[in-house]
């Protein structure tokens, strides 16, 4: 009961942490469907999708190094790595972004069925993705540290300021997809001038760039598999732009944006209980790894089938009535979360197994099928099929990781006999 107690008070607070700015959101929605275009969702939806893509090659996936690390670590030794890695997230990934800009320019330039505007937008996706990494420490810290209360004020203030921009840019200036993508740019600068202000004793901390190495030897594999993960949750959007109509590729955007907001459910679940996997898996305690992710996947299960039930009514509030063809394609996208939920339970325990390269293995061959399947899919059911690869794509990797990890448990076994 003690245990149950704590985990609801936890729960609540992250829970608390996404549900206010969601809340907010949610109020501005129909504001914001009635400032907004099919068109403006389609390109907001079409560049935002390469963030799947660079996020990780950005950020290199160091927060995962500190999760996996915190508890193998006192902390002294926990600060010295948290030193590090916040260097890392202001200089290398700002090096790695102009990369990202550069390839994605030539990319998009070879794409003749591709007519949206590269300027501003996919500059003001790209720029915004740097200036979160030390955000993301932080909050990656205070999850570690089970410090929920902290977790909480600093997630609602930025998604306070989230929808202050929006209804600055979106709703009063009407300024479209710019004003859109404008908002997350901005403050994701103050928080990153915020922090470095906050920090500035982490450049007191000595660190060496040999340090650094095996900490890229160790996420190499998993940024390579993350920014494979652009198969899987922003390559059918490319597929579905080059169809050419606009107006219906919107719906389908914004039945994807209005999914989204089960992440605030999920992820709050994640975040409650991924502390606990993580020790679980670390000390090898079997039962209590089941258990817990049986409840995470629980209450992700609970929240998705509210959210399919009463869809077409959420979907009439929250865009004002405008967007109602949209609802087909939330439903789907929906289910895609009970999926893709089991897939990253099983994603965690092979990075705190030390197997990141099964991580890689998994994400190269599954986006190998994604790319052979997703067009038939599209061929089948039009813009539905895009939604319904996103099930099938996640369906594959649970199965090809599980495969994975089951050989590897064959070779230790045969190697000890």
């Amino acid at each position: 009961m003690g245990k149950i107690v704590d985990y609801t008070k936890v729960i609540s607070r992250y829970f608390t942490a996404s549900l206010i700015p969601m809340v907010l959101n949610l109020a501005i929605n129909p504001l914001v469907s009635l400032a907004m275009d099919p068109e403006d969702f389609a390109i907001t939806g079409y560049f935002t999708s390469f963030s799947t893509l660079i996020t990780p090659i950005i950020i290199f996936y160091l927060l995962h190094y500190y999760n996996k690390r915190f508890f193998e670590l006192n902390d002294e030794e926990r600060e010295h790595l948290r030193a590090l890695l916040f260097k890392m997230l202001v200089f290398f990934s700002a090096i790695i972004s102009v990369i990202c800009t550069i390839v994605l320019l030539i990319y998009i330039k070879q794409q003749p069925d591709i007519h949206f505007p590269t300027f501003p937008y996919l500059y003001l996706v790209i720029l915004a993705i740097p200036l979160s990494g030390i955000y993301s420490l932080q909050l990656a810290q205070y999850k570690m540290e089970r410090d929920s209360k902290r977790y909480m004020n600093y997630s609602v203030t930025k998604g306070i300021l989230g929808v202050i921009c929006t209804v600055l840019f979106v709703i009063l200036f009407r300024w479209g997809a710019f004003g859109k993508l404008l908002g997350p740019l901005v403050v994701e600068l103050g928080f990153f001038v915020f922090l470095i202000i906050q920090h500035k004793d982490v450049w007191k901390i000595k660190n060496s760039l040999s340090e650094a190495i095996p900490i890229l030897q160790f996420c190499l594999p998993l940024v390579i598999g993350a920014s494979l993960g652009y198969f899987f949750a922003g390559y059918d959007k490319t597929v579905l732009a080059k169809l050419g109509n606009d107006t219906e590729f919107g719906y389908y955007c914004v039945g994807a944006s209005i999914a989204g907001y089960l992440g605030v459910f999920t992820s709050s679940i994640s975040s409650t209980f991924q502390p606990d996997i993580y020790e679980a898996i670390i000390k090898n305690n079997k039962t209590k790894l089941f258990k817990v992710a049986a409840l995470r996947w629980a209450l992700t299960l609970a929240v998705v089938v509210l959210f399919v039930l009463f869809c077409p009514f959420i979907i009439k509030v929250l865009t004002a009535g405008r967007y109602m063809q949209s609802t087909g394609y939330a439903r789907i996208f929906a289910c895609t979360c009970l999926v893709s939920s089991i897939y990253y339970i099983i994603n965690d325990y092979t990075i705190a197994r030390g197997l990141p390269r099964y991580y890689l293995y998994t994400t190269i061959l599954g986006s190998f099928l994604v790319v052979l399947t997703m067009p038939y899919f599209v061929t089948w059911f039009g813009y539905n099929g895009g939604a319904i690869a996103n099930i099938a794509s996640f369906m594959g990797l649970c199965f090809i990781n599980l495969l994975l990890l089951l050989i590897h448990g064959l070779i230790v076994k045969h190697r000890h006999v």
